[in-house]
C-alpha cells in the first residue's frame, strides 16, 4: 500500500494514483484527480480506422449499500460489494441455494436474475436484463453523493473509486 500506480480505464485514457488497499490480486487505487464516471461508462465507438474504447461490457463498480434479496420464499437484507449493468455481488452470511432471485436497491426498479455462485460470504447475481446506462449512471452518482455527504471528507481530499474490469 502507498505505492504509485496507473491503470488504463479505456484505450488511451490512463489515470494514476496511490494504492489504498490490496487483497490478493485485487487492489484499490486512490486517484490523483476525480474521474467522470458517466464518461468512463459511456459506450465507445469504432470507426475511421480507430477504436474509441470499445468495451464488450461495463466494469464492475465497488459500491457499498443496502440491498434486499428474495430467493424463492425467503428474503434477506444484505449489502452490495459490486455492481455492473449485468449483475451484482452481495455480501451474505451463509451459502444460498441456486435459483431465481429478485434484488431490490433503493432508487432502482426490482432486478430479476439468477444466483451464479455463492461461497457463503459473497453471492454473485446475474440480472436477466442489463440495467440501462441511463438508469445505472444516475443511481451510481446518487450513491456517491450519499456516501460523500455521510462521510464529509475534508476539503481537497482526493477522490477514491474502485473499478474491477472483468475479462
Amino acid at each position: 500500500m502507498g505505492s504509485r500506480a496507473g491503470i488504463e480505464l479505456r484505450p488511451g485514457q490512463q489515470v494514476t494514483g496511490t494504492v489504498a488497499w490490496a487483497r490478493g490480486a485485487d487492489f484499490g487505487l486512490e486517484f490523483d484527480d476525480p474521474i467522470d464516471i458517466a464518461e468512463m461508462l459511456t459506450p465507445c465507438i469504432e470507426g475511421a480506422g480507430s477504436t474509441l474504447c470499445h468495451r464488450p461490457r461495463m466494469p464492475a463498480i465497488e459500491i457499498d449499500c443496502f440491498a434486499g434479496l428474495r430467493l424463492g420464499a425467503r428474503t434477506y437484507r444484505t449489502r452490495t460489494s459490486q455492481i455492473s449493468q449485468g449483475g451484482v455481488k452481495l455480501r451474505v452470511d451463509a451459502p444460498l441455494a441456486e435459483g431465481e432471485v429478485v434484488v431490490r436497491l433503493c432508487g432502482l426498479p426490482p432486478l430479476s436474475g439468477a444466483l451464479r455462485w455463492c461461497d457463503g460470504a459473497v453471492a454473485e447475481i446475474a440480472f436477466n436484463q442489463a440495467i440501462p446506462l441511463g438508469e445505472l449512471v444516475p443511481w451510481l452518482k446518487e450513491q456517491q453523493r450519499r456516501s460523500a455527504s455521510a462521510s464529509r471528507p475534508e476539503a481537497g481530499a482526493p477522490a477514491e473509486a474502485r473499478v474491477q474490469h472483468r475479462s
